[in-house]
């Protein structure tokens, strides 16, 4: 018997599991880091600047949390659906 297996389209990656953060939208470059490892931030807050088709991106907390770590630095190319920044949701009575 025959079968068929279609192999991943993109690595896996070594994060851990269940990491969450917001992705690039598009390919494009990013042009500004505003956040660092540590940092609090609140919803909406800018976290990187992407530059695509001659048009600046700003990707936003989508709510309240904890940078664990900035994956991408100012003149990187990225592709889209990339993970740019991974968050730790703060719980519920913590504000950034």
């Amino acid at each position: 018997a025959t079968s068929w297996v279609e192999p991943a389209r993109l690595p896996a990656g070594d994060r851990a599991e269940g990491a969450l953060g917001p992705s690039s939208p598009v390919p494009g470059t990013i042009v500004a880091v505003h956040v660092s490892a540590g940092d609090r931030v609140a919803t909406g807050d800018s976290l990187v600047v992407l530059e695509a088709m001659k048009m600046e991106h700003s990707i936003s907390a989508d709510s309240a949390a904890t940078v664990v770590e900035v994956v991408v630095g100012v003149g990187d190319a990225v592709d889209a659906h990339e993970v740019l920044v991974v968050l730790e949701p703060l719980a519920d009575n913590q504000e950034a």
